[in-house]
C-alpha cells in the first residue's frame, strides 16, 4: 500500500506560468507544491500524420522522463533519468485520415504514452 498523491498539472504548469524563472529549477517546484519528488517528462516529438503519407494518421510520442528527489535536505540534488519513451499508434498499418479518426487516433496515442510513462514506476507482466 502505497501513500501517493499526485498534483494535478494544471496546477503546476499554472505556477510556471506565473514563475517563468522556476520552469528549470526542480527543488523551487517541489517545495512551492511541498513534495518529494518531481517527474520531468520532456516531448522531443509528437505527430499524428504519418510523415511518408500525411492523408493517413499514425500518432508518435517521442519524450524523456527524469526524477528528481526533492526531499528536504538532500545531498545534492539527485536526479533519475529514466530509459526514453517512444510510442507509436496504431502499431500495425496508419489508420485513413478522417473526421472522427483524427481524435480517435490522438487520444488512442496519448492513452499510450501515459501508459508507457506510467509502467516506469511500477512492475508489470507483458502478454503475449
Amino acid at each position: 500500500d502505497l501513500d501517493l498523491a499526485c498534483l494535478d498539472p494544471r496546477d503546476v504548469e499554472d505556477y510556471l506560468q506565473q514563475n517563468l524563472g522556476a520552469q528549470v529549477d526542480a527543488a523551487t517546484v517541489g517545495k512551492h507544491f511541498n513534495t518529494d519528488y518531481i517527474i520531468y517528462v520532456e516531448v522531443f516529438e509528437f505527430q499524428i500524420r504519418d510523415p511518408q503519407h500525411p492523408q493517413f494518421l499514425r500518432g508518435k510520442i517521442s519524450a524523456s522522463t527524469i526524477v528528481y528527489d526533492v526531499r528536504p535536505n538532500p545531498a545534492d540534488l539527485p536526479l533519475y533519468e529514466l530509459a526514453p519513451v517512444e510510442c507509436v499508434y496504431p502499431e500495425g498499418p496508419p489508420i485513413l485520415m478522417t473526421a472522427t479518426n483524427t481524435p480517435f487516433v490522438r487520444e488512442a496515442t496519448y492513452q499510450l504514452f501515459a501508459e508507457t510513462v506510467a509502467r516506469k514506476f511500477y512492475d508489470y507482466t507483458v502478454s503475449l
